[in-house]
């Protein structure tokens, strides 16, 4: 922030990305708690308000959840991916669209 307050900078930094594509979407999932407790999934290249379909995998929990692309074809989601009674596993997230299906995974609980 400026000494006069007219000006703020914020940015950050992800020092090992992770990042898929399909056509021109993409998936990042980005840390938000030490072991992905949290994560911040981030979508781009959709259609402008487009409806997607956004799965999750994490052991034998599924789960389905409706996404909108905004204005920009970002859409913004996050998730939880720990599953009762285990320490560490992996996630897979997929974004289903008209035009493109990008998946990521990664580990949590490390």
């Amino acid at each position: 922030i400026s000494e006069d307050k007219q000006s703020r900078v914020f940015f950050s930094l992800v020092p090992a990305p992770i990042v898929q594509s399909d056509k021109a979407c993409s998936l990042e999932a980005i840390r938000l708690s030490p072991s992905f407790e949290l994560a911040l999934i981030r979508g781009r290249g959709f259609a402008p308000g487009e409806k997607l379909s956004v799965h999750t995998r994490s052991y034998q929990e599924v789960h389905t959840v409706p996404a909108q692309a905004d204005n920009r074809g970002e859409f913004h989601l996050s998730i939880t991916p720990f599953v009762k009674g285990k320490t560490t596993g992996i996630v897979e997230i997929t974004a289903r669209s008209k035009t493109c299906t990008p998946k990521i995974s990664f580990n949590w609980g490390l």
